[in-house]
């Protein structure tokens, strides 16, 4: 193998794999968006730090640090040798190289029989959405709600006024909502530094502790239920993500293209 121009590695001697990947361990093994965007990212920059990867991707440090550790376990990534510091670079291992080789457009010859958009349309959000109340439901008697608007809390902290407008709901049931976060001592209301009269709600320590706990059981019960699957239906999910994050960034661009 030799390295290209800009430090990633090109394996000669490497079996080409076709995206997604189709063996089970991989799969399992990238699970996680993150970490295959991690690979799609190393493979077009050739080597980054856990910072620069955050920046580019609009991830958090840490979550980038603690998935490359993750896919250096399995092999698909390495540390650039001869590099001093804390901020050491990573760049893809020669297993790692052929999976950042995906094609850039699916064609609809991937997709079985004549799929009706008006049905998918309809059924894919519901369905999302199904899944993560019933994880909530079962794991914190929380609602979606309740969570989005912790997330919200967990960037800056906000008006009640303006919760309410970006749920859409009426100033009356956020404030019931507040309360009943700040019972379970998630959230907390102080004064408002630019205007003594108004309030903005605060997400506590325990509020972030509880909400990254959330977020790590729900990726956990997904993981159990998904290793149950068959690998014909882990191959099914493996393009239904591809399909997923190509959608996404359209969507973001504002281009159904």
């Amino acid at each position: 193998m030799s390295l290209d121009t800009k430090g990633g590695i090109e394996p000669t001697n490497v079996k080409q794999e076709s995206w997604p990947p189709t063996d089970p361990q991989t799969m399992r093994a990238l699970s996680h968006p993150l970490r295959v965007s991690l690979i799609e990212l190393l493979r077009r920059e050739g080597s980054l730090s856990a910072t620069q990867a955050a920046t580019r991707l609009g991830a958090s440090q840490a979550s980038c640090s603690f998935h490359l550790r993750q896919l250096a376990k399995f092999g698909f990534v390495q540390e650039v040798e001869g590099v001093r510091g804390r901020a050491r670079p990573y760049r893809l291992s020669a297993r790692g190289a052929p999976l950042g080789r995906r094609p850039a457009t699916i064609g609809t010859g991937d997709l079985p029989d004549e799929p009706h958009l008006e049905e998918i349309a309809k059924a894919l959000p519901a369905q999302l959405a199904e899944l993560a109340s019933l994880f909530l439901r079962q794991a914190a008697a929380l609602s979606r709600t309740d969570v989005r608007v912790m997330q919200r809390l967990s960037r800056e902290p906000q008006r009640i006024t303006q919760l309410a407008a970006e749920e859409q709901i009426k100033q009356p049931s956020m404030t019931l909502l507040v309360n009943r976060l700040e019972e379970r001592r998630w959230v907390t209301r102080e004064p408002d530094p630019s205007d003594g009269r108004a309030v903005l709600v605060w997400l506590t320590p325990a509020g972030h502790a509880a909400l990254h706990s959330l977020q790590t059981e729900y990726h956990e019960m997904l993981a159990v239920h998904m290793a149950t699957l068959d690998d014909g239906e882990l191959r099914s999910l493996a393009q239904a993500v591809r399909v997923l994050d190509d959608l996404v960034t359209r969507l973001k661009a504002g281009s159904p293209d």
